[in-house]
């Protein structure tokens, strides 16, 4: 299978784990360097392997990238300098504006794809553009929202369910169709999103309780016919950027144990947690008609070890005042950051746990699992 290296400047690194995550569906092999650098590795040497090695080259342009300073830069040249070794009349770089950026001077000859304001136009763009120079269709659908799990950003233990996440739908009808006919029957889903701070203040005893807190509630929901009906979850991670591990995904798939992995940085980028979770309720959260009901409200769950780092209340208005999908958000946090998130943005439920030690925190898991049922 071709093999895409994206390239991106860490601004940009929620939208990279994007569409990393939208890529790796259709069967893709995808170099990233948040998954694919390893502990030890010369990180400068390898992203230069892996740039000259790759079918493709997605060039992830914005306005923190196509006319700023960084190692971007240096990706790009290297990747100016493969491509041209590529016979004419071949696709190999793939430029994406992420914004109303100047594409540079050196892309002018390249056609580029706009992902903005319509990501799933840009995307389908793009695999079109891959199948034409392979000349064949990719392995899954990329509408689906369906996907294995980033391993070395959430690994699930639990072998049964590794059967099921990422399977291969075509032996069934789409899961979008089945996900619409389910609607359609009457069978109206309850979308929890799960928003998990993954920086240091979450290390130690706190990202254990998490992660046995996360086991228990999946378990016991698992033994409830009500929620395994209608319950289906995902999880978004942020520290220095966000990323959603798990889309949403019915409660009978999910795996029933898990192991968070925590980042050393101090960044508590809420903010693209709440704007990657508000793209996955577009494309994820199926809306009310006149034919059906839909989805029930989302629920979202943040889990928070420290105020926020960035720029997160536009993005947590945009979401509390939604029309067509509305969100509830309970906000689980340690010392003040919970005074202020819910003090800046009306409608959050706050929930204080001092130091958010392991007991509080198995506390709250078995609330919400009483709220669910």
């Amino acid at each position: 299978m071709p093999n895409v290296f994206i390239s991106y400047s860490r601004l940009d690194g929620h939208l990279a784990a994007r569409l990393y995550s939208d890529l790796k569906k259709t069967g893709l092999k995808v170099w990233f360097d948040q998954e694919s650098l390893l502990p030890g590795q010369d990180w400068e040497a390898e992203i230069k392997k892996a740039v000259q090695g790759a079918d493709f080259v997605a060039l992830l342009l914005s306005k923190n990238s196509a006319s700023k300073r960084g190692f971007f830069q240096k990706e790009m040249r290297i990747s100016l300098s493969v491509a041209e070794t590529i016979p004419c009349g071949h696709i190999h770089l793939l430029p994406i504006r992420l914004d109303e950026c100047q594409v540079p001077t050196q892309l002018k000859s390249f056609h580029y794809v706009d992902f903005f304001p319509n990501w799933e136009l840009g995307l389908g763009k793009l695999i079109k553009a891959i199948e034409l120079e392979i000349g064949a269709p990719l392995g899954h659908d990329h509408r689906l929202g369906h996907s294995n799990l980033q391993e070395n950003q959430f690994a699930k233990v639990d072998s049964d369910a590794k059967e099921g996440v990422g399977r291969n739908d075509d032996q069934g009808p789409p899961l979008s169709s089945r996900i619409e006919q389910n609607v359609v029957d009457g069978n109206r889903r309850l979308p929890i999103y799960f928003l998990i701070d993954c920086s240091r203040s979450m290390e130690g005893e706190s990202a254990s309780a998490v992660e046995q807190g996360l086991s228990s509630l999946i378990t016991d929901l698992k033994s409830d016919p009500q929620a395994l009906e209608t319950a289906y979850v995902s999880f978004i991670f942020f520290a220095n950027g966000a990323w959603q591990v798990m889309p949403l995904t019915e409660l009978l798939l999910c795996p029933s144990s898990y192991k968070l992995f925590t980042h050393v940085t101090e960044e508590t980028s809420l903010g693209a947690a709440l704007l990657v979770l508000d793209i996955a309720i577009d494309r994820e959260v199926i809306p009310r008609t006149e034919q059906h009901l839909g989805d029930y409200c989302p629920l979202t769950f943040i889990l928070i070890g420290s105020p926020p780092t960035d720029d997160w209340v536009p993005a947590a208005n945009r979401l509390m005042n939604r029309r067509d999908r509305k969100v509830n958000i309970l906000l689980l946090g340690a010392g003040p950051s919970v005074d202020e998130i819910t003090s800046a943005v009306p409608g959050i439920i706050g929930v204080k746990l001092s130091d958010a030690v392991p007991g509080e925190l198995k506390a709250f898991f078995k609330w919400v699992d009483q709220e669910d049922k």
